[in-house]
């Protein structure tokens, strides 16, 4: 496998009960490079995260993390080199500082190595102050931040986050957002980040990925699926909501006169095809 690619999905099918919750043909994760999963309810992205993760193992198909399959003998080795996140912080009934180092204990670190760790990754996510306190008292962006500081306390090269902030209200959410990216790309992390919340998209990742149904619609900066979105379905999630049927009825060098039901467009050529297509304009335009 390329050295550049931290994780691979090829020809991988996850069907349960007859029904096919995902369908990938080809997807790599780049090393470095944080990419958002989009798409509606049921689209398959937490099952993605789970083969990705290998706690879901798919019907067919292969996953690969550094080259290696997932489903050999070394998949819990593998795993100890990747890290997740939910939603829910997760965190145990004891201290802030015992749920950063529970990583740390279980991969048998020692205690003069665990608490200059511990002390960084509290200090580096703002909850240095809160080490002493039980999980139980803390507020929702606390036990986030706690979580997050946990799981990269072990210094994982493929970093998991299924819908990390759904539950946060918006200043929290951009607040994290902002920094965790900043965290990712000084410790050159692989990051793949489940959501439906567009801002989180484009204050977080490189790259989006799109699925619907289970299968990949659209892969690209999350500018191009704002700029150029694949179909009617892309266009409508990222935002773009007024979505007309256009026909070119003018060509002038390299603009083109496109006629809807609101009115008259000129668009430059290459937006243009021949015969009726979508034309989808953002919110205001």
């Amino acid at each position: 496998m390329n050295p550049e690619v931290c994780a691979a999905l090829e020809k991988v099918e996850v069907v349960k009960s007859r029904r096919s919750l995902l369908q990938i043909d080809k997807l790599h994760f780049r090393a470095g490079e944080i990419t958002a999963i989009i798409g509606p309810n049921g689209a398959g992205k937490s099952t993605l995260l789970k083969v990705l993760h290998g706690l879901e193992k798919p019907t067919a198909g292969t996953v690969c993390f550094r080259g290696q399959s997932l489903g050999g003998r070394d998949l819990l080795e593998l795993r100890r080199r990747m890290a997740m996140v939910f939603q829910s912080p997760c965190l145990f009934q004891t201290t802030v500082y015992e749920n950063i180092a529970a990583g740390l204990r279980i991969r048998k670190f020692r205690r003069s190595e665990i608490d200059p760790i511990v002390r960084r990754w509290a200090a580096r996510f703002g909850v240095e102050p809160l080490l002493e306190r039980q999980a139980r008292h803390l507020s929702g962006g606390e036990a986030q931040r706690v979580a997050l500081a946990r799981a990269l306390a072990c210094g994982p090269e493929l970093f998991l986050l299924d819908e990390p902030f759904a539950s946060l209200d918006p200043p929290t959410r951009e607040a994290l957002c902002r920094e965790l990216r900043a965290v990712i790309k000084e410790e050159g992390i692989t990051a793949v980040v489940v959501t439906h919340v567009m801002e989180e998209v484009f204050l977080l990742a490189d790259r989006a990925v799109m699925l619907s149904a289970g299968r990949v619609v659209q892969d690209g900066t999350p500018e191009e699926l704002l700029a150029r979105p694949a179909n009617s379905e892309v266009a409508d999630f990222v935002g773009k909501r007024r979505i007309l049927l256009g026909r070119v009825v003018a060509r002038t060098g390299e603009m083109v006169e496109v006629a809807t039901p609101e009115g008259r467009f000129r668009l430059p050529a290459a937006a243009g095809g021949e015969g009726t297509f979508l034309l989808c304009l953002r919110e205001g335009e």
